[in-house]
């Protein structure tokens, strides 16, 4: 018993202490001033948060709004018909450096029932990313939003093949279609499956704007659209199939 009246004269001389400076600190103006300073201080940032959200939201209606709208004016969606007469292939879900969606080439796209075939290159014996400054190797490889730069890459250092090809299709008076970079093409494969002359064939290969990852010097990246776990590369003069997209 005396050990707990001790605890309670403990917990009570504790308490009253707490009391008096409770009053101590309410007498004081300085204290008072800096009470209300930090509820100012926490009112302006839940208040710049606010904005800044609103500020964000704001740019991306606006981002949304100046978008390309796909065919009768609907927001366009995986499938649908594009602003260029295709057809929408990948979403990112978020608008990224080199846009949001991938509209591919609609079949047909070279007034021929096939699509063409070309090679890769006529500069077959070089590694193009070796004329490239240390920054703009960074925007082109295998990955989806490198086949613009690849493309472009491609238009400046070859006279024939897959890029110029796929670079001067205008369909829907556009002008901005490129050869799909590796990936790019992987997010094609289905629909090119099912647009495909022969359900039935062994293999749908079609050319990507990546080199070989192997041998960058000599070979292409091809894609197998019926089977995109396996990685394909052949020599840049091969001839085989070509399918443009663009993306916005």
């Amino acid at each position: 018993q005396t050990e707990a009246n001790k605890r309670a004269k403990s917990i009570l001389a504790q308490a009253a202490a707490q009391s008096k400076q409770i009053l101590a600190d309410a007498k004081d103006p300085s204290f008072i001033q800096s009470a209300w300073d930090n509820e100012i201080a926490k009112a302006k940032e839940a208040k710049a948060a606010e904005d800044k959200a609103a500020q964000d939201k704001a740019a991306a209606d606006k981002i949304e709004e100046s978008r390309e709208k796909c065919a009768g004016g609907a927001i366009c969606s995986v499938g649908a018909t594009g602003p260029g007469g295709g057809t929408i292939v990948y979403d990112a879900g978020k608008q990224m450096p080199w846009g949001r969606f991938l509209e591919m080439a609609p079949k047909g796209w070279n007034n021929t029932p096939l699509d063409p075939v070309a090679i890769w290159c006529d500069l077959a014996t070089a590694d193009l990313t070796s004329f490239l400054t240390a920054d703009e190797k960074k925007l082109v490889g295998h990955e989806i939003g490198n086949g613009k730069a690849n493309t472009d890459l491609m238009f400046k250092k070859c006279t024939s093949g897959a890029a110029i090809l796929a670079r001067g299709y205008r369909g829907g008076g556009k002008s901005d279609w490129y050869l799909p970079s590796h990936y790019e093409l992987n997010a094609m494969s289905k629909q090119l499956v099912a647009e495909a002359p022969n359900p039935n064939a062994q293999y749908v290969l079609y050319w990507s704007s990546s080199q070989s990852g192997s041998e960058p010097v000599t070979k292409g990246q091809l894609v197998d659209a019926k089977d995109i776990r396996v990685s394909y590369h052949d020599d840049k003069t091969a001839l085989t199939s070509v399918r443009p997209v663009r993306s916005f």
